[in-house]
């Protein structure tokens, strides 16, 4: 074999095989490698789908569901009645305290007054000690007023005060009456004279009425 054709035999070895240009069955043109495969075709149908899939509008089915605003949940029941039960048990303690505060000070009052009254015994034998006494001065009876204005001062201090009686008409409120005589120089329903002194709170309650004689005239 001569040297040319042992060059052009060479040649043809080294030459790509499977390298096709030409229509397709599908009548696109493609690049054949040595399997076989039509690689622009491919190429071709998958462009081709990614545009179809992104043009097809998206079904109701596979959009993404917005879940809707929840509603508010109702009040608990069972919430509201313990709230309920806590408002009435403070309103329960609050009156109860107000309750206990007003019957410590009336038991207060109430055992005062007692004691009051026993002091007050005391107060209406220095009167009518002075009151007999027949001469006004002297160091026994400045003693014994000296001792009359003390008790007066103690009585004050504990909110004590004598009722009024000179010059006022009877008040079966705060006076008692023991008698009715005549007086001319006095309208009918004037107190003549005292008895016996009243004595009452600061707030006007009485604590003893005070034992008087009524003018009583026609």
């Amino acid at each position: 074999m001569s040297d040319q054709e042992l060059a052009q035999g060479s040649t043809e070895e080294q030459s790509p095989q499977g390298i096709v240009e030409g229509p397709q069955e599908s009548g696109e043109q493609g690049v054949v490698g040595e399997t076989g495969e039509v690689f622009a075709a491919e190429a071709s149908k998958s462009g081709s789908g990614v545009t179809e899939e992104l043009a097809s509008p998206v079904s109701s089915e596979e959009a993404p569901q917005v879940e809707a605003p929840k509603q508010a949940e109702a009040p608990n029941v069972e919430v509201i009645d313990w709230k309920d039960r806590c408002l009435r048990a403070v309103a329960e303690l609050d009156n109860f305290r107000k309750r206990s505060a007003r019957e410590l000070g009336e038991t207060r009052r109430r055992e005062r007054s007692v004691v009051m009254r026993s002091w007050l015994d005391v107060v209406d034998s220095t009167e009518r000690a002075l009151n007999a006494a027949t001469q006004k001065e002297g160091p026994w009876y400045e003693g014994m007023l000296a001792i009359l204005r003390q008790m007066e001062k103690v009585l004050s201090s504990l909110g004590v005060r004598r009722i009024e009686t000179e010059g006022q008409r009877f008040d079966p409120m705060v006076h008692e009456a023991i008698a009715a005589v005549p007086m001319p120089q006095l309208e009918s329903g004037m107190i003549a004279f005292t008895d016996r002194s009243g004595w009452r709170y600061e707030d006007g309650e009485v604590l003893r009425a005070a034992r008087v004689v009524v003018a009583k005239n026609g």
